[in-house]
């Protein structure tokens, strides 16, 4: 009888230990596990024309259209695009958001002026683009802004402004133009030359507030 009593205590003892090391090893739900295995999605991010971030763009020198008797009153100009308005090499969805043609202007007739893109600028908030989780669509790739730190050309502390035109336009210049030139045989094209290289080179000192332009009227 003895015996018998000292099994069953020790049956019992066993059956207890077993229990509370089983309540050491933590449990996992399937939520908790779905949720710890999938990253945060990534997600490309609206951009802005310089116009509508407060930006414009201007030169410290005049160009000249030799083709004309009286000068325009500048020989370049913004434009802000969108997805709906599609200019130059352009086509739709390459840039996500808004963003800012840079035009050269040119009058074939007195009747007919033509904006020809030479720039293709677009704006972000910096709050909008700092997390990692964030990318910035051009073409038909994503970038962290990080990748991007090259095409930059103007920084603050709320606003980065990059130049993708090296994205856009991938022929030279005097392919480009010949899309426009074609259909002007008796216009001489040419003189546009000097405003594309000059935006090529200078654009980042090109870049100012909006009310500083408003302020040299």
């Amino acid at each position: 009888m003895k015996n018998l009593f000292i099994s069953l205590f020790c049956f019992t003892f066993l059956l207890s230990g077993c229990g509370s090391q089983s309540g050491d090893i933590p449990r996992i739900n399937n939520s908790d596990n779905r949720n710890s295995s999938i990253a945060q999605e990534k997600k490309p991010v609206e951009g802005y024309s310089i116009e509508e971030l407060g930006f414009a763009v201007k030169a410290d020198k005049d160009f000249i259209d030799p083709n004309l008797e009286h000068q325009l009153e500048s020989a370049y100009l913004t434009i802000t695009g969108n997805s709906d308005y599609i200019m130059g090499d352009l086509t739709q969805d390459d840039l996500l958001g808004s963003f800012t043609y840079l035009c050269v202007l040119t009058v074939e007739t007195k009747l007919s002026v033509t904006e020809i893109p030479i720039r293709y600028l677009q704006g972000f908030k910096i709050n909008d683009i700092k997390d990692e989780n964030s990318l910035i669509k051009v073409k038909s790739n994503n970038y962290s802004w990080e990748d991007l730190k090259d095409y930059k050309i103007y920084e603050d502390s709320s606003i980065v402004i990059f130049d993708f035109t090296d994205f856009i336009m991938t022929e030279s210049y005097n392919e480009y133009l010949l899309q426009y030139s074609t259909d002007h045989l008796d216009y001489d094209f040419s003189w546009t030359k000097a405003v594309y290289q000059y935006f090529n080179e200078h654009i980042g000192q090109c870049i100012i507030p909006s009310s500083e332009e408003d302020a040299g009227k």
